[in-house]
């Protein structure tokens, strides 16, 4: 696709953690505390603080940068805002310092709420227009806080439309259905002075019979898990909710085949250390809890 310059210095880049009110497997889940604290707080948190890793932000409820980031950020401009369907999130983020806005309930997918917001936010502004645009998951209470900086890095260096990060896994993991594969190809690494390691994606997939991993002459296999975040150029965004859902979308239920069936739009993974907790039963409540003060590098 014809989007912009590769060199995304100087971008404005725009943040949107969508989150729905209802959930099947979990009621009320945005507004679920863990640790006294509701889930959607501890992702907008999280968001901002990736967030200020790649550029600077006009407004938070942070009142400084933290301290010791291991990255300078670009002289991009960055805004964070929660997308919802409920006055009651709108309100708890509010209350905190945080900024949100309301989106229709009916919207399909959490993809169509972000460029919702992003209309929104855009009719408010003079002649400025969104550059980047990311779709921070609203059920991702912690995550690496480098993710948005190595994906946009994946994104310039690989010319691709979209950036999606991985994380390795071992093969009784991958065998969960409920864990997302990426198949990638595996191309020569980029030459120099390219700093991101990325893969082009092939394809994702539940299942893990359609994924037979990576490896080398030894047989050891390797397998990668998706994670949902997305960095999009805003002409891929743009691109992606016009398209009707896939017939591999609606098989298997993601959302992103609808990009790998286009043919016109491009994705790259590029691998984080961990994969972060996704909240979507009370046992991963649990299990978020028990891992707090446990691990490091995640803000």
């Amino acid at each position: 696709m014809d989007l912009i310059a590769t060199d995304l210095t100087s971008a404005r880049i725009l943040v949107v953690v969508p989150a729905r009110l209802g959930s099947r497997r979990l009621k009320n889940k945005m507004l679920r505390k863990l640790c006294d604290k509701e889930l959607i707080l501890w992702s907008y948190e999280s968001a901002v603080s990736c967030a200020r890793q790649i550029g600077f932000m006009e407004d938070d409820f942070f009142g400084g940068a933290p301290p010791n980031l291991p990255l300078e950020p670009e002289d991009s401009l960055v805004d964070v805002v929660v997308a919802c369907d409920h006055e009651k999130i709108k309100s708890c983020v509010e209350r905190a310092g945080g900024r949100a806005i309301i989106t229709n309930s009916g919207l399909a997918s959490g993809s169509d709420r972000v460029w919702a917001a992003l209309l929104d936010l855009e009719s408010g502004l003079d002649n400025t227009r969104y550059d980047i645009v990311i779709n921070y998951q609203g059920d991702l209470p912690r995550c690496e806080s480098s993710v948005f900086g190595a994906g946009l890095a994946a994104l310039r260096e690989s010319g691709a439309d979209i950036a999606t990060p991985i994380v390795a896994i071992d093969e009784q993991t991958a065998r969960r259905e409920e864990v997302v594969k990426a198949i990638f190809a595996n191309p020569d690494p980029p030459p120099p002075p390219a700093i991101a390691a990325w893969h082009m994606a092939k394809d994702f997939t539940r299942y893990f019979d359609n994924c037979s991993g990576d490896g080398d002459d030894s047989g050891l296999r390797e397998y990668h898990q998706h994670i949902g975040i997305y960095i999009y150029r805003r002409a891929a965004l743009e691109r992606f909710v016009s398209l009707p859902p896939s017939r591999l979308e609606q098989r298997e239920r993601l959302e992103q085949l609808r990009a790998v069936d286009d043919k016109e739009l491009t994705i790259a993974v590029f691998p984080i250390a961990d994969a972060p907790i996704e909240i979507n039963l009370a046992t991963d409540i649990a299990l978020f809890e028990q891992t707090l003060g446990l691990s490091s590098g995640i803000t």
